[in-house]
């Protein structure tokens, strides 16, 4: 009686037996027929009394004779009406999925190796089917099949191929973040220097060109003339912004004319993103638009042409959508407010707000804004509880990224609850990867981090200063187009001291959920728009007198550029 151990080792051999079996001549014994005839592969193999195995060296015959429409028409027939052990089956599955590959038919391929994957649990069967669904672009087939594989526990070999193919196929997805993961775990693998060619495009695509700079050099180190490495680097100086380099490396490129006006002109557009501020917005859609056209191919990287638009995009967005508009509502059980950070801080639990922004921007660096905000402290319409205060408040970002922003605030007092008051605010921001991106789950997880961090003070009345910092660890799960849910674990620290009352302080985890949807779109500009809903529950890690031991807080935002 066969084992199940004795049974999968024969399983794996199915693919050794068959590769050995089409190297070695086989002959039927009799004329086969010059095109598929399935009624007289019917009579000679499944009526006559042969075995199965007879059939499948009919097909070895057939395969290494090029009869590659008899395979595929014979794989069939036997497969539907031929009773065939599991072995048998694994490999008139290969033969078919071989036949189909000559026959340039990938959709009869890919279901020909996924049944034979789903027979023998090849990983090398279902990496191809993750190739036919990459080469169809089916990015989000192919990697939901790809989370079956730990590839971590494959050999050197094959984790090399998987990772090679992971990591273009990330990479042909958008997903930037997770490209340059695997791709740097392949570097480690295998230092080839293809392999670092392929780092040095994610690293650019996803605008880190001082490190794609550092990748293509090593993969220069090994072929300092190799067509590929001096265009990558010459693409990598380009965004660095050495026109001296670029034109030095494009002479010791071997290109026709249509080649080389291409090139510059891809060179000509992206290189006006560091000289583009006095550029029209008419000027910029007129760059886009030639971007769109540049035909790609060997010579030009889709993705890098992506990047350039995304960054023309951006440069749009701040010239034409200067004004923004936002709204918050926010309900939660929480004994120091539901934004510690607004200056309707409270005492009392079950706190409201509201809060309606417009701004205008004047500047990548300078901003206006105004708003109005309004809360009730116990979740109750009473009028004696409402406090509202509208606000103008002027936003500086000193550094070339949004990380640091600088703000004064006036707040003007609405009803007897709010006090008119000047606040002054120093925020840092910091986020790695992108809750709409989800991670590989089969590999190493890549979650998303976000860092807020926030001091404040307020100039008049009791003159309170707070400090407040939050920091999420999530994981984006897409649910459609362009939504994900991102549940996250976030950990929360809130201090305030203020003239008249104790000092306050709260240490608070937990975990929340976030439902992001970027609902609004342009052809020039992108993205232009998102709404949130979260939720979140944690628990006061040192509980002081008169805290609250657990707190809930959900709500609802949207913004509008």
């Amino acid at each position: 009686m066969e084992t199940s151990h004795t049974s999968s080792a024969r399983l794996r051999g199915a693919a050794l037996g068959l590769a050995l079996a089409l190297v070695i001549p086989v002959s039927p014994g009799f004329a086969a027929p010059t095109s598929p005839d399935t009624r007289w592969f019917q009579t000679q193999y499944l009526d006559s009394g042969k075995k199965p195995r007879a059939a499948i060296a009919f097909l070895l015959a057939e395969y290494r004779e090029r009869h590659y429409p008899a395979v595929s028409a014979y794989a069939r027939k036997l497969l539907a009406e031929g009773k065939l052990t599991v072995r048998e089956q694994a490999e008139t599955l290969q033969l078919l999925a071989l036949a189909e590959r000559r026959l340039d038919r990938p959709e009869h391929e890919r279901r020909a190796w996924m049944r034979f994957y789903n027979l023998t649990f090849s990983s090398d069967a279902l990496l191809r089917v993750i190739q036919l669904h990459h080469q169809a672009g089916r990015y989000r087939q192919a990697l939901d099949i790809a989370n079956r594989v730990q590839v971590e526990k494959l050999s050197r070999v094959g984790k090399t191929l998987w990772y090679r193919e992971l990591g273009a196929l990330y990479h042909d997805a958008g997903q930037m973040n997770n490209a340059v993961y695997i791709r740097k775990r392949l570097t480690e693998i295998d230092p080839t220097a293809d392999n670092w060619l392929g780092y040095s495009e994610s690293l650019l695509a996803l605008g880190k060109a001082r490190e794609a700079d550092d990748a293509i050099d090593m993969a220069l180190l090994a072929d300092p003339d190799q067509h590929d490495y001096l265009l990558q680097k010459l693409l990598v100086a380009n965004a660095l912004g050495e026109p001296e380099t670029a034109r030095r490396l494009m002479a010791r490129l071997a290109l026709t004319p249509e080649e080389r006006g291409r090139l510059q002109l891809l060179l000509s557009e992206t290189g006006q993103l560091a000289t583009a501020n006095d550029s029209s917005p008419q000027a910029i859609k007129q760059s886009i638009e030639a971007l769109d056209q540049l035909e790609t191919g060997e010579t030009l990287n889709r993705h890098v042409i992506d990047l350039a638009r995304l960054s023309l995009q951006s440069k749009l967005r701040q010239r034409e959508n200067r004004w923004h508009v936002g709204v918050s509502e926010t309900v939660c059980r929480d004994d120091n407010g539901c934004r510690p950070r607004d200056a309707a801080d409270t005492q009392r639990s079950a706190t409201a707000g509201l809060r309606i922004e417009a701004g205008y921007q004047f500047h990548p660096r300078v901003s206006l804004s105004a708003g109005l905000n309004t809360g009730n402290e116990n979740n109750s319409p009473r009028p004696d509880n409402d406090t509202a205060y509208g606000d103008l408040t002027l936003t500086l970002r000193p550094l070339a990224s949004p990380a640091l922003e600088i703000a004064v605030q006036q707040q003007f007092a609405i009803g007897d609850q709010a006090r008119d008051n000047t606040r002054a605010t120093l925020a840092g921001h910091y986020s790695a990867g992108d809750p709409l991106e989800p991670g590989p789950t089969g590999l190493h997880p890549r979650p998303y981090v976000e860092l807020h961090a926030e001091a404040s003070k307020l100039v008049r009345e009791d003159k309170a200063a707070s400090v407040w910092a939050e920091a999420r660890l999530g994981r984006g799960i897409p649910v459609a187009g362009k939504a994900a849910v991102a549940p996250f674990f976030y950990l929360q620290e809130y201090y305030r001291k203020a003239e008249q009352t104790p000092p306050r302080q709260t240490t608070e985890a937990g975990l929340g959920v976030v439902l992001d949807i970027r609902q609004f779109s342009d052809p020039y500009k992108g993205d232009l728009g998102k709404t949130q809903l979260f939720f979140k529950a944690g628990r006061d890690l040192y509980v002081r007198d008169g805290d609250e031991e657990f707190r809930t807080q959900m709500g609802l935002s949207f913004d509008y550029q």
